[in-house]
């Protein structure tokens, strides 16, 4: 006789099915279901249903909770272990979870049971992927006409643009301004289309460390209308409305168009500088062994006042394969003193290779140097000179004054330095003399 429902135990007066209906169902729904014994300590599952990515893993998840902690989210940990007394107390319970699958893939998951009707010693239940569910109900409250309002109420440009093509899909009044965009612009113009050469070539880059890290922040080259280029500080995240994957992009601290005030860029206008003066400061700044304090001296008597606003000091170590840089002024205070670069890459080994007397960098972003990438960008440095200095000739210093502007220095207005090298090279000799020597 084929087995029913008892209708006394149906509230809601549904119609009756057999078992091996209700099992179909069972295996028709995406979700492990599972029953378990709450005094003989003991679950059976009522499919072979596999959760995504889990595999043959979806069994434990409840089975053993050493491998789900292992898994699951630390600040979803407590969720988790509160489902499980509910289990233990035979109470409703539900819980919605995060995991982190081994090849960093994260799941939502959800877990809800209840009391047996049937038999009050077990507890029945099931566990489901979420995961899309999860990430539709977050993105609610970012609806498209919430979003178009959301980005107008910003003071700075915004703009979004669909992560796929990279094809403007909304902008903020004062974005639309900065890049003369109206009705008539034509079709969504793509996010390359605002930004330089110099930067773009590096988009590449700044895709990969929004998607492994959530978010990019620098400097990037625009390009307005007008074709001129301009250098801003960007913060670019990824974002997901309605099921559509965007990039949010926002523009800061857009210079003001202009040449750099306050600074004469020519050699003949550079001022004559006590040298005995500034050695003398330098010679107490080496016997202290305070390289900074030597850079700082350096950067603040200039010829040409101003010319530089920060300076570098590379120790080069060309058979170790490896560069400690020391910096000073306000754009290199986050750098380590002495931090180690490998010597591949760097300044030094293009003046060596090539037999260079100097270099002049105009535009950081134009560079292909690693080093570019790691020490100037990242601290505001648009362009620079690096003077190398030798040792029984063997290449042994850099010296890099560098500026936070763009192209400042040229043939002209570096040989007003030619006056400070000797200053700078024999009090970082005693320097290093007196670091050898025992205190």
């Amino acid at each position: 006789m084929e087995k029913q429902f008892d209708s006394e135990k149906n509230p809601h007066n549904v119609k009756s099915i057999s078992f091996e209906d209700l099992y179909a169902y069972i295996n028709a729904i995406p979700a492990l279901f599972w029953s378990i014994d709450v005094v003989k300590n003991r679950i059976e599952y009522l499919n072979k249903y596999a959760l995504p990515g889990l595999g043959e893993n979806s069994t434990l998840i409840i089975k053993n909770p050493d491998y789900t902690h292992s898994i699951i989210l630390d600040e979803d940990r407590h969720i988790f272990d509160k489902f499980l007394r509910c289990i233990r107390e035979r109470k409703s319970g539900l819980a919605v979870f995060r995991i982190k699958l081994y090849d960093g893939t994260m799941k939502w998951l959800k877990i809800a049971g209840n009391q047996d009707i049937y038999k009050t010693n077990c507890y029945v239940g099931y566990i489901m992927d979420i995961t899309e569910t999860a990430v539709f109900i977050k993105s609610i409250d970012n609806s498209e006409s919430k979003i178009v309002k959301r980005i107008n109420l910003f003071d700075n440009p915004v703009a979004l643009f669909i992560f796929d093509s990279k094809k403007m899909y909304a902008c903020n009044k004062e974005f639309a301004a900065l890049f003369n965009l109206n009705s008539e612009t034509g079709p969504s113009p793509a996010l390359t289309g605002f930004i330089s050469e110099s930067s773009a070539k590096y988009l590449n880059y700044v895709y990969e460390e929004i998607i492994f890290s959530g978010r990019w922040r620098g400097e990037l080259s625009f390009r307005t209308s007008s074709d001129k280029d301009f250098i801003s500080d960007t913060s670019i995240r990824p974002l997901h409305i309605e099921g559509k994957n965007l990039l949010w992009v926002s523009i800061y601290n857009i210079p003001e168009s202009g040449a750099k005030s306050g600074i004469t860029l020519k050699a003949d206008n550079a001022a004559m500088i006590d040298l005995k003066g500034v050695n003398s400061e330098a010679r107490a700044a080496a016997r202290k062994k305070d390289i900074t304090g030597l850079l700082e001296i350096i950067l603040e008597n200039q010829p040409i006042a101003g010319l530089a606003n920060a300076i570098l000091y590379s120790d080069i170590h060309v058979d170790d394969g490896k560069v400690m840089v020391y910096g000073a002024g306000e754009a290199f205070q986050p750098l380590t003193p002495g931090y180690t670069y490998p010597f591949e890459g760097t300044i030094a080994e293009n003046i060596l290779d090539y037999n260079l007397d100097y270099i002049i960098v105009e535009n950081t972003f134009e560079s292909i140097k690693p080093v570019d990438w790691a020490i100037f960008i990242p601290n505001g440095i648009k362009s620079y000179f690096a003077k190398p200095f030798y040792s029984n000739g063997k290449l042994v210093t850099v010296l890099i004054f560098c500026s936070t502007e763009l192209a400042v220095f040229n043939e002209d207005n570096i040989k007003s330095y030619d006056s400070l090298y000797p200053v700078f090279e024999k009090n970082l000799e005693v320097m290093k003399k007196k670091l050898k020597s025992p205190a």
